[in-house]
């Protein structure tokens, strides 16, 4: 199922829309940061664009986080069956933020705290160009 809100497209009224994979895949591809946290996996379009954005700049891994299991392991099946440079972990994205370090790129896309999410974030320092 296909939903449309004005312009753009989304499989469901969960996930994010089509359109924000697309800028995803293009940040990621433009900036070739090297560790990319995602909060909220959900069904995994997110997660994979960026993963094969990182797959094609030959550098970077997607560290993904999903409080409901059966969604994270559906997504981590689609992953490793692509050869993507990613995982979802069953965890909070404030967990997850609080846990990574030198994130070089974030998408906070869950549906818990965002503000939470970001205080927790640990940024690197600086990406080298």
């Amino acid at each position: 199922m296909t939903v449309k809100y004005g312009l753009l497209t989304a499989e469901d009224e969960w996930a994010s829309e089509y359109e924000v994979y697309d800028f995803l895949y293009g940040l990621v591809r433009l900036l070739k940061p090297k560790v990319i946290l995602e909060t909220g996996t959900y069904k995994g379009g997110a997660t994979k664009a960026m993963a094969r954005a990182a797959k094609e700049n030959g550098v970077g891994y997607v560290y993904s986080c999903e409080t409901n299991w059966d969604l994270g392991n559906e997504v981590n099946a689609q992953l490793d069956s692509d050869g993507l440079p990613a995982h979802s972990s069953y965890c909070s994205g404030e967990e997850e933020c609080s846990n990574l370090m030198n994130v070089d790129f974030a998408f906070i896309d869950s549906s818990s705290d965002r503000v939470a999410e970001v205080a927790a974030l640990n940024l690197a320092p600086s990406m080298p160009r």
